[in-house]
């Protein structure tokens, strides 16, 4: 029993003695002044950076209507309308996506009146396409109220750089 406690201190011994060898090399140790410098330097870059003023946020473009002001919430392209309608070869969808400015439902039936109003958007080339469709998202609990529409177009392919054109309204540029 005696043997056992100085293998033991023997063993840990041999251990501190050859521990050393598998630390690491040292790394150099770092110029502190030189290290100061940098750290100014990028300190004194994102000071001179950093806005002087809030920026101020662009409102929503908006459309008056008789049933209240539209704000457009989302201009998209895609290959089809909303409801599935496909775009024919070489022409693709550009739907208008509106919200009520004041947060209400639109009337589902008001908004179908929209369609004879003769809103049209325009590329920067100068074609012209007709709204032909319009969509909505049914308002929650609120039987035939949508709580957006999207007004739906199809601009030939190449365009881009559309303006919105709605009667009684100065136009909207929608770029894309």
């Amino acid at each position: 029993m005696c043997h056992r406690p100085r293998v033991a201190a023997s063993w840990i011994f041999i251990w501190f003695l050859f521990l050393p060898a598998c630390a690491p090399a040292a790394t150099p140790t770092p110029d502190v002044a030189a290290t100061r410098a940098i750290e100014q330097a990028v300190a004194a870059t994102l000071t001179a950076q950093a806005p002087t003023a809030t920026p101020t946020p662009v409102p929503s473009p908006e459309v008056k209507t008789g049933f209240g002001t539209l704000i457009i919430t989302e201009v998209a392209f895609s290959e089809k309308t909303p409801s599935g309608d496909v775009a024919l070869s070489g022409y693709k969808v550009l739907t208008i996506w509106l919200e009520r400015q004041d947060g209400q439902a639109m009337d589902y039936d008001q908004s179908f009146g929209l369609l004879d109003l003769g809103i049209y958007i325009q590329a920067e080339s100068g074609a012209q396409s007709k709204i032909f469709s319009i969509n909505g998202t049914l308002a929650d609990g609120q039987g035939f109220m949508m709580k957006r529409i999207g007004l739906s177009a199809t601009p030939i392919e190449a365009d881009k750089n559309f303006t919105l054109f709605w009667p009684d309204n100065a136009p909207i540029p929608l770029g894309k």
